[in-house]
């Protein structure tokens, strides 16, 4: 697992950090820095709210706050064998700058949503990138479509479907959550049954299979500790408890 950049409480952060889990150790990669396109090094930005995407052996870091202030959304790559960051030279409507947005993979193509831009203003312009023509394209889409927000949670399911759930609007923290056919480019607001979770940004997701499971985050009001998990097939959310033994099992 790797970790780049984040916010402490002295500021920006741009490290790398990876975590063996054969081992289950920290240890900082050797290189901070990216070669230019004149090849010469030069440090990587400090950052947070970015999004971090594996490929492969390298991992993609795209967009997020930097001290400088880009106008434009920024990818980089970190080849994991050389522990060296280069800039990717994209091309295309370059989406504009921001952070705490989502961007998930289906095969070569990223996919960016939402996110707050570098005037605090919330976003749900959606964004493809083509990884082996290095452009950007805006995605145009119909249907009833997530409000503007950042710091919500994305997961790209089946390669055809895209999931956003929470995260925070200009006035509140949110608990809907959504879906993209791409196949049909139609936005669909997900009808739950039975629990629904409380509001909440800032979490960590990951899908295994047909579920998707949901950690942390939380509102003004309060913050979470539980898992969540969401069962596309069935339209269902629950909660992981785990017992003594680290099993999971699912309390609705």
């Amino acid at each position: 697992m790797i970790v780049v950049g984040g916010e402490s409480g002295n500021g920006l952060l741009d490290d790398v950090q990876v975590l063996n889990f054969d081992r289950f150790s920290w240890t900082a990669a050797s290189s901070k820095l990216y070669l230019s396109p004149s090849s010469l090094p030069l440090k990587i930005p400090a950052c947070r709210g970015h999004s971090l995407i594996s490929w492969g052996k390298k991992v993609l870091l795209v967009g997020g706050k930097t001290d400088s202030g880009s106008d434009r959304v920024s990818v980089w790559t970190f080849d994991t064998e050389t522990e060296c960051w280069s800039v990717v030279e994209a091309k295309g409507d370059i989406p504009v700058a921001r952070s705490g947005h989502t961007v998930v993979r289906a095969s070569s193509v990223l996919i960016l949503f939402g996110g707050e831009d570098g005037k605090r203003r919330k976003l749900n312009d959606l964004h493809m990138f083509d990884l082996k023509s290095l452009t950007w394209l805006p995605l145009h889409c119909t249907g009833t479509g997530p409000s503007p927000r950042s710091n919500h949670v994305a997961a790209l399911y089946d390669d055809k479907n895209l999931l956003i759930f929470g995260g925070s609007s200009k006035s509140k923290t949110l608990n809907d959550l959504y879906s993209l056919d791409f196949e049909t480019m139609i936005w669909t607001r997900i009808k739950i049954r039975g629990f629904h979770p409380s509001p909440r940004a800032g979490c960590c997701g990951v899908l295994c299979g047909t579920k998707w499971y949901i950690a942390g985050g939380g509102s003004r009001k309060k913050r979470h500790a539980e898992t969540l998990i969401f069962d596309i097939l069935k339209g269902e959310w629950s909660v992981a408890i785990t017992s003594p033994s680290s099993s999971v099992t699912s309390n609705k």
